[in-house]
C-alpha cells in the first residue's frame, strides 16, 4: 500500500496552477456535455418534431465536426494562442446552445450541433504550444 501511494505522488508533473485550472474546467465541460447530449435527441424529437433518425444523424455530424475542430486547433493555437482559441470555442458553443430554442428544421439542428461541438482543445494539437 505504501509503495502505491509513493508511486502516485511521483506522477505529479509539477504543472502551474493555471494549467490545472484549465484542465479541471475541461473535465467539467466534458461531463456537462456528456449529461446533455443524450437529452438533445429527446428534445429534438419531442419538442422540435424532428425524427429520431435525423436527430441521431445531427449528433453524428456533431461528432465529425468535433473531430475536424481538433485538427484545426493546433494551427489556430499557433496563430492566436491557446487561451484565445479555447475562449473562442467556448463562446461558439454557448451561442449555439443558446440558439437551440430557434430550431424548426433538421438542417438547423445540424448547423447548431456542429457549432456546439466545434470547440477546439486548449492547444493539445499544437507542438509549439508550451503554455496556455
Amino acid at each position: 500500500m505504501r509503495s502505491l501511494a509513493s508511486y502516485i505522488r511521483g506522477l505529479d508533473p509539477h504543472l502551474p496552477r493555471v494549467v490545472w485550472l484549465v484542465q479541471v474546467g475541461g473535465v467539467v465541460n466534458a461531463l456537462g456535455n456528456g449529461v446533455v447530449i443524450p437529452f438533445i435527441v429527446i428534445y429534438l424529437h419531442n419538442v422540435r418534431g424532428i425524427s429520431f433518425a435525423e436527430a441521431g444523424l445531427a449528433l453524428s455530424f456533431a461528432g465529425v465536426t468535433a473531430l475536424a475542430a481538433g485538427f484545426a486547433a493546433g494551427p489556430t493555437v499557433d496563430r492566436i494562442g491557446g487561451r484565445n482559441t479555447l475562449l473562442l470555442g467556448l463562446l461558439l458553443q454557448a451561442a449555439a446552445f443558446a440558439l437551440f430554442p430557434l430550431i424548426r428544421e433538421p438542417w438547423q439542428a445540424f448547423a447548431l450541433l456542429g457549432k456546439a461541438s466545434a470547440r477546439p482543445a486548449s492547444g493539445r494539437g499544437s507542438p509549439r504550444c508550451s503554455r496556455i
